[in-house]
C-alpha cells in the first residue's frame, strides 16, 4: 500500500505519545478505535513513490550493467551481513558449528526476493546468494515537509518495506557538501558578510593546533584544481567550492557552526573541528530536512511533525500537537 515506512513511524510515534500521556494502559493502539490524524499528503506521497521507483530502477540497471560478469563483493564483505541475519543467530544460539552454518547458507531453496520488475519474485537461491542480491540493491530515503508548519507531506524510507524494513529517512550518514549552508549561515550571521563578498579559490590550510586540529588541514576541491579566481559567497556555495568553505570556517570557528546547527534541530554531538565544513558529521534525512526548512522559513526552525491529533472512538481529543 501507500506510505508503508511512514505508517510504521506513525505507529511508533502514537505509541510514544500514549506513553507520555500515561494512557498506554487505558488505550490499546490496535483495538481501542483510536483516530490518529497525520500530516501526510496522499497525492504527494503517490507522486514521490512513483518518482522514486522510476529513478531508482534506472540507476539499478546502470549499476548492474557496470558490474556484469564481475564480483564486487568478497566473502569477507558478505560475512558481516550473514552474521546479522536471523538464520545465523538462530543456528548460533542452537549451538550449530561454523561448518554446519556454512552448509546451511549454501543450500539452494525457494524464496521470494525483491526485484524492480515485479517487486516480488520467487527464485531458487542459497541464503548466501540472497544476501548478495540485497547488498547490491541501491536504496534511498526521501522526505518532503512544509517549512512553515513542519508538517511531513511525503516519506519514503526505502525501496520496499515488505522486503527491507530498514528506514533510510532515520539512518545516519556523512552528509557531505549538504552541510556547507550551515557554515555560510554562520559566516553571514557573525561576520556580517554579504552573498556578494568575494574570497579566492586558492589552496588554503588551517595549521595544526588551531580549532582543535591535530595536524594541518588543507582541503582540495572536488576536481583537485584551484582556479585562482575570486568567488562571491553565492557562487562559491552554488559551485560547492571547498577552499572558500575552509576559509569561512577558519574565520568563524567550528564552535559557531555547531551552535547554529544545534539551533536547527541537529541536537547531536558534532566534533568542533574544521573538517565538519565539508560534511563529516553523520546526520539523517529527517534532521536535515528540518534544518533546511529554516532557510525557507525566514530563519525560523520548526520541528518536523507527523501526528497532529489523536481522538478516542467517541471523538474525545486525547492529544493535540503544539508547533515547536
Amino acid at each position: 500500500g501507500l506510505a508503508t515506512y511512514f505508517r510504521e513511524e506513525v505507529r511508533k510515534e502514537a505509541k510514544n505519545i500514549l506513553e507520555e500521556l500515561d494512557l498506554e494502559d487505558e488505550y490499546n493502539l490496535y483495538s481501542s478505535g483510536l483516530k490518529i490524524y497525520t500530516t501526510l499528503d496522499s497525492r504527494l506521497q503517490k507522486y514521490a513513490e512513483q518518482s522514486m521507483k522510476s529513478h531508482l530502477s534506472k540507476l539499478q540497471n546502470t549499476y548492474d550493467e557496470h558490474w556484469k560478469g564481475m564480483s564486487n563483493l568478497s566473502p569477507a564483505d558478505i560475512q558481516p551481513f550473514i552474521e546479522r541475519s536471523q538464520r545465523y543467530q538462530r543456528m548460533k544460539t542452537a549451538g550449530a558449528t561454523a561448518k554446519a552454518i556454512d552448509i546451511a547458507f549454501d543450500e539452494i531453496r525457494e524464496m521470494e526476493v525483491f526485484v524492480w520488475a515485479a517487486e516480488s519474485k520467487k527464485v531458487k537461491l542459497s541464503p548466501r546468494d540472497s544476501i548478495k542480491h540485497y547488498v547490491n540493491l541501491l536504496n534511498t530515503g526521501f522526505l518532503a515537509a512544509n517549512p512553515k508548519t513542519g508538517h511531513i507531506l511525503a516519506w519514503i524510507g526505502g525501496i520496499s518495506h515488505k522486503h527491507i524494513q530498514y528506514d533510510h529517512v532515520k539512518s545516519k550518514r556523512p552528509v557531505g557538501s549538504t552541510f556547507k549552508p550551515f557554515v555560510y549561515a554562520a559566516a553571514i550571521d557573525q561576520l556580517r558578510l554579504s552573498p556578494c563578498d568575494e574570497l579566492p579559490d586558492t589552496q588554503y590550510c588551517i595549521e595544526a593546533g588551531k580549532h582543535g586540529n591535530m595536524e594541518p588541514w588543507c582541503p582540495k576541491n572536488a576536481d583537485g584544481k584551484y582556479s585562482g579566481k575570486n568567488y562571491t559567497l553565492k557562487a562559491a556555495l552554488a559551485n560547492s567550492v571547498n577552499t572558500v568553505t575552509a576559509q569561512l570556517i577558519d574565520r568563524v570557528g567550528p564552535r559557531s557552526v555547531v551552535s547554529i546547527v544545534n539551533n536547527l534541530g541537529l541536537n547531536r554531538e558534532i566534533l568542533e573541528v574544521p573538517s565538519i565544513a565539508l560534511g563529516t558529521p553523520e546526520i539523517n534525512v529527517y534532521e536535515m530536512v528540518g534544518a533546511y526548512g529554516a532557510f525557507a522559513n525566514q530563519g525560523v526552525y520548526v520541528k518536523p511533525v507527523m501526528v497532529t491529533r489523536i481522538e478516542d472512538k467517541n471523538g474525545t481529543v486525547l492529544y493535540e500537537y503544539v508547533p515547536e
